[in-house]
């Protein structure tokens, strides 16, 4: 997980903190209206009162959706041979993924620079990986990671016997079991950041990520 990728998880943790703290003496304060209402129910004032709170829960949940949707789609240059050796050493560190694959990365040069988001790429290579992790749950994969400069595409090879279906994007998010739940965004625009596809030849499966 790059630093980027990292820099945002934490503000939405620190940016859900904030929302928690303001949200939870605002539900007393709407709490202890409502009492007060059941023994005066045509007072407009406490009415008032209640209506504003609902306004200001409203108000925080549009801001959360608003700057994590655009912190989820912000664009950074990075280098993407070092995003995927950064990928590397954090499946290597994942008890769910570390285990079911024999992981090799071919080598590579002159690995390009892209900008897109770095987060969504994270996101959806991580589950990409946990998806085919699920093929064979007793026993390793091998699988191979590398990168092919020319077309700005990370390449996943496995064997072409266990070929699946890469599927939607959005069914992708279902396999994600990190902290960024992202079934909220299933309508993101992803097209014009990167496309997946899969061919099968000489006995591998190619899935490939092609990043614009």
């Amino acid at each position: 997980m790059n630093a980027s990728v990292a820099d945002a998880l934490l503000f939405r943790k620190v940016l859900e903190g904030v929302i928690h703290n303001i949200n939870t003496p605002l539900n007393l304060v709407l709490g202890y209206v409502q009492q007060l209402q059941k023994n005066d129910p045509d007072n407009e004032h406490l009415q008032k009162i209640f209506n504003a709170g609902l306004q200001i829960d409203e108000i925080l949940n549009d801001t959360y959706r608003s700057v994590l949707h655009r912190l989820i789609l912000q664009k950074t240059e990075f280098d993407l041979g070092q995003w995927l050796n950064e990928e590397m050493t954090l499946l290597h560190n994942e008890l769910a993924i570390k285990h079911q694959f024999r992981f090799e990365l071919v080598p590579w040069q002159d690995a390009p620079k892209v900008k897109t988001s770095s987060l969504l790429l994270s996101v959806c290579f991580e589950a990409i990986i946990l998806k085919i992790s699920k093929l064979h749950p007793h026993k390793p994969l091998p699988a191979t990671l590398g990168i092919k400069a020319k077309n700005q595409e990370i390449l996943i090879r496995i064997p072409a016997a266990d070929k699946f279906d890469v599927g939607k994007l959005e069914d992708l998010f279902g396999y994600l079991k990190g902290p960024m739940n992202l079934m909220e965004y299933q309508n993101l625009e992803t097209r014009d950041l990167f496309r997946f596809s899969q061919e099968s030849h000489d006995g591998l499966c190619t899935i490939r990520i092609k990043v614009y």
